[in-house]
């Protein structure tokens, strides 16, 4: 027996991108949907369909009457989450000779990018860009994020400076990503590079950037810069953490000897004086510098919780 169609027709063209997608990926959940389909059809297209059609006619009819869509194919593959069908139907569409338009490929993108496949991202807004379509600031800045995400940092920093030739403005996610890239990479110098681009573009970097480049610069024992930088993260008005300022313990213990171990307790008496309270990444920190009976001394000294129990 023919299903009959049910819904009002807005929902059935609604539901016309994802149904053609998971129609063509096989999903027969997607059946379900195609006499809906037909019903949008046969409202926006007066007497070009007959309007009783059995199973496999209505399912053809609907096929022939969108396939020439291909915005509407491609984002149906996009609804269903088949980022590899979109790809095949925007190759299948350029070797044929037809141009994808900016908004399916601006979609490709950034659908792309949120899945994490960079390569696929990079190519599209390359493709973009071969095309002379514009290219919007958010295509950039997922790319430039996802690419960064993934370690990727010479293609997110291309993308980062062509923005700044096509004078766009990267986003301070995008910014924020590549600084903590960088820093994953023990680079303290590209991130605190473009921890200033940031700021000379305007931004406002997030506490988030200052940490991974203070991490950096301690990692590397560079305790002039991470006091620095902690100095400048102030000033923007945002107050380090414990973890954040825990780095300069960390910077300050790279010195050998009795300089390591005294920049480092001092380091820990300014983080008590500016009111935070320590936590374990602090207490670690404190205690590979110090040794376990200084820092046990220290800790007692100053009345910090659980030291009574590491003694006993």
């Amino acid at each position: 027996q023919e299903p009959e169609p049910r819904g009002s027709v807005s929902e059935s063209l609604a539901a016309l991108p994802g149904a053609m997608g998971a129609w063509r990926r096989g999903r027969v959940a997607a059946l379900r949907s195609l006499p809906l389909v037909a019903a949008a059809l046969l409202a926006s297209h007066p007497g070009r369909l007959p309007q009783r059609l059995g199973l496999q006619a209505l399912t053809e009819a609907t096929v022939a009457a969108v396939e020439e869509d291909d915005a509407s194919v491609i984002a149906g593959f996009l609804e269903v989450g088949d980022q590899a069908g979109a790809d095949q139907h925007l190759i299948q569409m350029i070797q044929h000779g037809k141009q994808p338009g900016k908004a399916t490929l601006t979609d490709v993108i950034m659908c792309q990018a949120r899945a994490g496949h960079a390569a696929s991202a990079v190519r599209w807004l390359r493709e973009m860009s071969r095309m002379n379509l514009e290219v919007a600031s958010s295509c950039y800045d997922a790319v430039v994020e996802v690419c960064a995400r993934r370690g990727d940092l010479a293609t997110a920093t291309e993308h980062l400076e062509e923005m700044a030739s096509a004078a766009l403005v990267p986003s301070a996610a995008a910014f924020t990503e590549t600084i903590q890239a960088f820093a994953k990479k023990g680079d303290a110098d590209g991130a605190s590079l473009w921890l200033s681009r940031m700021v000379a573009a305007g931004l406002m970097p997030e506490a988030e950037s200052y940490a991974a480049a203070i991490s950096a610069h301690a990692r590397s024992g560079q305790a002039e810069s991470v006091q620095s930088l902690l100095d400048e993260m102030r000033k923007q008005g945002l107050e380090p953490d414990a973890t954040t300022w825990s780095w300069l313990i960390v910077a300050k213990s790279v010195a050998k000897g009795p300089k390591g171990a005294e920049g480092a307790e001092d380091a820990f008496r300014q983080m008590l004086a500016g009111g935070l309270e320590p936590n374990s990444f602090t207490l670690g920190a404190l205690e590979r510098a110090l040794g376990r009976s200084a820092y046990r001394k220290i800790c007692l000294e100053l009345g910090i919780a659980g030291a009574e129990a590491e003694n006993q």
